[in-house]
């Protein structure tokens, strides 16, 4: 194994990180400057197909809810991406997007939505100064506003909107702690006595001000919570302060979550566990990433703690190339998952049907089934999806598969559609 990984890994993947990164950490409404990171987002993600425009839009809006000041700059470029690829957008899963976010479920309706969050949190700052002077750090008109109303029913103030990190209302303080607004910070703990609360250290991760950080840290001891936040930012130096200074695990789901290859590559040097790099690395749908870690020690059947192989991943994500590639290396295309899940079942339910032709060309398992009983040809019946079932029964799965409660896929098809 090399004693250099995380230099090795990041010379492989490190276009993809800066352009990744600078979504995460953008800091402009100019119009240029946005239009040079879509070019980018475009040209490394998209065209390549290491992720769908669907993918792309979601990871777009959960970068926006975490840096939401710039949310004028995130829509702009989610608009460049819904009006470039419409028509493509219209016939892929939704279930690929639930790969970055659960929560997104219906393409349009992303797009309805984040439109109305959007207007109502401009709509928040437009018309109540206050909020305006925190979002611009305007310590002046900060205070005038603050001592020219009664103080307590001011610095009670709260709001609250979707497209923040957490559902759920923000103090005045908490606020400055998202925004930055070093200065209306100091003013409210040194001047007004504000209490600093756990979500004030929470949100100090997100902007990334020394100062605010510094002085939460004397009231708060920094959780998991905090090393997400860090990792979603993207900010390798937290992420590496919180690792060094206090335990804290860098979680290699949440890399996946906000897609933070340099997060992965600085666990993957200091652990040396190569093989859970391995297992999640097609989700990232970079088929040298894959290759690297098979090249540098990694067991071809390793599984995470849900018994997860790299062959359930790359069915997950429809990453055809890097599917080719494990099965080339002898990967067990056999292998159950915590569910009894078989990667084929996962290319069915994620509608890879690229993944898929590879899977069922060479696997004598297409009749497996999972904890219910469910074959894959059940679960494509409930997925109302011909093309797919047409696969599996051309590959010879067998239609008069009854799962656990008696049915049949046909049973379940007719079902669906009566």
């Amino acid at each position: 194994m090399s004693e250099n990984i995380y230099n090795e890994i990041m010379d492989l993947v490190k276009e993809k990180d800066q352009a990744i990164k600078e979504l995460f950490r953008l800091r402009t409404y100019n119009e240029k400057e946005i239009d040079m990171i879509y070019k980018n987002l475009k040209d490394i993600f998209i065209e390549t197909k290491i992720l769908l425009p669907t993918e792309m839009m979601g990871i777009i809006f959960t970068a926006a809810k975490l840096n939401n000041k710039y949310l004028k700059s995130y829509i702009y470029i989610f608009r460049k991406i819904y009006d470039e690829y419409f028509d493509t957008i219209k016939i892929v899963s939704n279930s690929s997007l639930k790969l970055f976010d659960e929560n997104y479920s219906s393409d349009y309706k992303i797009f309805k939505d984040s439109l109305n969050e959007q207007n109502q949190l401009l709509s928040i700052f437009d018309n109540n100064p206050l909020y305006k002077a925190i979002l611009d750090d305007d310590i002046k008109l900060f205070i005038s506003i603050i001592e020219s109303f009664d103080s307590d029913i001011s610095l009670s103030s709260q709001i609250r909107n979707n497209l923040f990190p957490y559902f759920g209302t923000y103090s005045l303080i908490e606020l400055c702690c998202y925004y930055g607004a070093v200065n209306c910070f100091k003013y409210l703990i040194l001047e007004r006595k504000s209490k600093i609360t756990s979500k004030c250290l929470l949100n100090s991760f997100l902007s990334g001000i020394p100062d605010i950080l510094n002085e939460c840290l004397k009231y708060f001891k920094p959780d998991l919570k905090c090393m997400e936040y860090a990792i979603s930012l993207h900010n390798i130096d937290f992420t590496c302060f919180l690792n060094n200074e206090f335990g804290i695990k860098i979680d290699t789901n949440k890399c996946i979550k906000y897609y933070n290859l340099q997060a992965l590559a600085v666990y993957i040097d200091k652990t040396k566990d190569v093989n859970i790099g391995y297992v999640m690395s097609p989700l990232f749908n970079i088929h040298p990433l894959s290759e690297y870690f098979i090249l540098h020690g990694s067991k071809i059947n390793s599984k995470n703690k849900d018994w997860k192989n790299a062959l359930h991943y790359a069915a997950m994500k429809n990453s055809k190339e890097i599917a080719k590639f494990l099965v080339s290396k002898n990967i067990d295309i056999s292998a159950r998952d915590i569910n009894g899940f078989t990667a084929l079942h996962y290319a069915v339910k994620f509608n890879s049907i690229e993944t898929l032709e590879t899977i069922v060309s060479n696997s004598s398992s297409i009749n497996f089934t999972d904890v219910d009983g469910s074959t894959a040809l059940h679960n494509a019946a409930r997925n109302n999806n011909m093309e797919i079932l047409e696969m599996l029964i051309k590959h010879g799965a067998n239609v008069n598969e009854k799962d656990k409660y008696g049915r049949t896929a046909l049973s379940i098809a007719t079902f669906n559609n009566s």
